[in-house]
């Protein structure tokens, strides 16, 4: 799949809107969700193919990711993610995108999501911030 087609490249990363991600996700790309379980807050990209790691542990665990696929990288806003496109990119990682916007943009854009009311963080202020029924 000729990935120069898709997103904007700025710096030499190249960023995809849901859209775009979701159309390559649909063909065999693999997303890679790089936020802490707390982040997640209950909601879950929809995809075929999802690999969970968190932004914390990536560069110890790096080697676990398939290079032979694209991967898009999605974190909670898109800010995380551009660090650790740099970082796989300098690991011998080619086929990197970053998804703009996280979350949610993703959410806000009504891509597929699933969301389980059970792990969503409630509470008065943050500092009293819990899922809603503890595991």
């Amino acid at each position: 799949m000729d990935i120069e087609k898709y997103g904007m490249l700025i710096g030499g990363i190249r960023y995809v809107y849901g859209r775009e991600a979701l159309e390559l996700l649909n063909n065999g790309a693999v997303l890679v969700d790089l936020r802490d379980e707390f982040l997640k807050n209950g909601r879950f990209y929809a995809v075929p193919r999802i690999i969970s790691i968190s932004h914390k542990t990536i560069r110890s665990e790096f080697e676990t990711l398939p290079k032979d696929k694209i991967l898009i990288l999605a974190d909670y806003v898109g800010l995380i993610s551009k660090d650790i496109a740099e970082f796989l990119r300098s690991n011998g990682f080619e086929l990197i995108m970053v998804l703009t916007g996280g979350i949610i943009d993703w959410e806000r854009d009504n891509m597929p999501i699933s969301i389980d009311k059970d792990c969503e963080l409630v509470g008065s202020c943050t500092c009293q911030l819990k899922p809603r029924k503890l595991k």
